[in-house]
């Protein structure tokens, strides 16, 4: 059994919804097949007989979901991000062969190429929950149309966590401490206090989710160097960015001590998570002497540059830009 992932809308979720009904019904899809000569069976025989420069701009640009024909076979799976809304996915498995559906049955006028399916996730999976497998959770963000998960242990750890009904848990944390802080700034209170090390991270990751970003959750055990790593990928960026975060959860001042050490760690993990950049977002009072330590260091290592937020840094840069609206959402 193999797995592979179904990129469907590239951030438009508007239809999101109707391919969640879709799938339920069982039916999987893939777009780029608005028109009657969009038939990937067709396609692909083409390209076999060497008769690519026949096809037509669209064909040719049809042709890269050729895999939903010609790779994915009977029992393999297929993972779906951003259904049936953002930061979500669902899991499906395909039943049987391709066929190409008429065109009153298209979504938005496209979404023609088809596989019949059963759901394998009854209910949507957050990225951001804690059964999803870090490896897993980053593959999701990748923007291409079709390609395979590679990493097998990762989708089973993932799949049998939530066939044990552990989903779930995580994003009840993750809502519930974003009420509780946005509440607490509002009153000008101690909100510093509802920065457990755990519940930080995954409220982080939820919001650079929500942002679009591609976020590898790996604090933990996984953990190389950096408790998050985020993906940004634009079409104005000639390569995507990857930025290591280190987070500290203290309460009061954050000595420069401390600093080191986070810094410390940022840096072993430099090389593996492959970083062009790193922040450390610690959780309570960063006074100047804290700060000094990661400017010496951003003076001595030009290639190397952190970046350090503060408690005061994050509720004003990050989290006060959020809405509750959001923070519910992740529920």
């Amino acid at each position: 059994m193999k797995a592979y992932v179904v990129r469907t809308l590239f951030g438009d979720t508007s239809q999101s919804k109707e391919f969640w009904q879709s799938l339920r019904s069982g039916i999987a899809r893939i777009g780029w097949s608005y028109s009657d000569d969009l038939d990937l069976r067709a396609i692909v025989e083409e390209n076999k007989q060497g008769r690519w420069h026949m096809l037509t701009p669209a064909q040719q640009e049809a042709w890269y979901c050729h895999g939903f024909v010609d790779r994915a076979e009977v029992g393999d799976l297929l993972f779906y991000p951003d259904v049936p809304e953002s930061g979500k996915f669902v899991v499906a498995k395909v039943t049987d062969g391709y066929s190409f559906l008429p065109a009153k049955d298209a979504i938005g006028g496209d979404f023609r190429s088809a596989r019949k399916c059963e759901l394998v996730t009854s209910l949507p999976i957050s990225r951001s929950d804690g059964i999803v497998h870090p490896w897993l959770c980053r593959r999701l963000g990748l923007q291409g149309r079709f390609y395979e998960l590679y990493d097998e242990k990762a989708v089973e750890f993932t799949l049998d966590r939530y066939r044990a009904g552990q989903a779930g848990q995580t994003e009840a944390d993750v809502r519930d401490a974003l009420e509780e802080l946005m509440e607490s700034i509002a009153k000008d209170t101690d909100w510093s206090r509802f920065f457990p090390g755990a519940k930080l991270s995954n409220i982080l990751a939820s919001i650079f989710e929500e942002r679009g970003y591609s976020v590898q959750l790996t604090e933990g055990p996984a953990e190389r160097g950096s408790d998050l790593v985020v993906t940004i990928e634009d079409e104005l960026l000639a390569n995507p960015i990857v930025v290591g975060i280190q987070v500290g959860s203290y309460l009061g001042d954050v000595s420069p001590g401390q600093v080191r050490r986070k810094l410390r760690q940022l840096l072993n993990g430099w090389e593996v998570n492959h970083l062009d950049s790193g922040v450390l977002i610690l959780a309570g009072k960063c006074g100047a002497d804290a700060r000094q330590v990661v400017e010496d260091h951003n003076k001595e290592n030009a290639e190397r540059k952190v970046k350090i937020l503060d408690g005061s840094d994050l509720a004003r840069t990050v989290l006060l830009r959020n809405s509750l609206r959001r923070a519910q959402d992740v529920s």
